[in-house]
């Protein structure tokens, strides 16, 4: 078997250049429950039944232990209180990973950092963690339907960020909708104020989308385009020498402790970072659900969103 990164490299190019018999990237909801109210996201209304097991998990990632990319998400992953044995269970049989991924709200704050530590000490090639912020203060509280969790979601970030390990990163994400895509700089300086050296590139953009099936959002009109991230990537990446009143966010200078926003940021798109979204080869496996022997991935083109 090749070592972990290079087997990942070549999955990489393999899916953007040829057709794979086998996915390489798995998405595993690990369940539906949710603790917050988010008004663009009905997951938290789901009933979480048939959830996979750590045992199931294991058997599963035992029979197909070929993806070098594992997107775990839910729910809020981190209401699953045997979350550490799946986990667990996904490093002991997946031969070939290397990336592991998960969103997170960051309420839990003690268990995520917790949970994070034990994995780089176990070791990974790759582990990045993404801590859900949809605005300042007032907007994402709002958004996300539970008071303080704008406090508590950068509280985490903050710990998390500290982390000095070269095979981890921690990014705050950002997932635009109608409410708050001209809010982006806004965003950023609302994060400065609490972390000072947060610079564009800890905040990753992700569109946003409805499912009926996954997000249970069905009539939520997103009105975001891809036009929309594309405009900010090629703006300046660092902090202004003068801060400037532009953008249109309602919510701009609430919460934010400044008289002016500065000009907007940069921010990647895509949600995790510099790894290239495969055309063919990522295919989304739900719970209970494996992917077959034999079949040939159809070519996707999707844009991931943070819980």
């Amino acid at each position: 078997m090749l070592p972990p990164l290079i087997g990942f490299a070549r999955d990489i190019v393999r899916a953007n250049f040829d057709r794979c018999d086998l996915p390489y990237k798995v998405t595993l909801v690990a369940t539906y429950h949710c603790n917050f109210r988010c008004e663009m996201c009905g997951i938290w209304q789901k009933k979480s039944a048939g959830e996979m097991t750590a045992a199931e998990v294991e058997v599963f990632f035992g029979r197909w232990p070929q993806f070098s990319w594992v997107h775990l998400t839910g729910g809020e992953l981190f209401m699953r209180r045997d979350l550490e044995d799946v986990v667990t269970a996904i490093l002991d049989r997946d031969r070939a990973l290397y990336l592991l991924n998960f969103p997170t709200t960051g309420w839990f704050g003690d268990r995520t950092v917790l949970l994070v530590e034990r994995i780089l000490r176990r070791g990974i090639g790759r582990l990045m963690t993404t801590i859900s912020i949809d605005g300042p203060r007032e907007l994402h509280d709002a958004m996300r339907g539970l008071p303080g969790s704008w406090e508590r979601g950068l509280e985490t970030f903050r710990r998390l960020r500290a982390i000095n390990r070269p095979n981890y990163q921690a990014v705050v994400g950002m997932t635009l909708f109608d409410k708050n895509a001209s809010c982006v700089s806004a965003t950023i300086e609302a994060i400065r104020e609490v972390i000072p050296d947060f610079e564009r590139r800890d905040l990753h953009l992700n569109i946003g989308h409805e499912s009926s099936h996954y997000f249970a959002n069905a009539g939520f009109v997103a009105g975001i385009t891809l036009d929309t991230s594309r405009r900010y990537r090629a703006l300046p990446s660092r902090r202004p020498a003068s801060s400037t009143r532009s953008g249109s966010c309602s919510h701009a200078r609430s919460g934010a402790g400044r008289s002016g926003i500065s000009a907007p940021k940069a921010s990647t798109c895509g949600g995790y970072g510099p790894v290239p979204l495969p055309r063919r080869c990522a295919r989304r496996s739900s719970t209970k659900s494996a992917p077959i022997a034999g079949r040939r991935a159809r070519p996707t083109r999707r844009f991931s969103a943070t819980s």
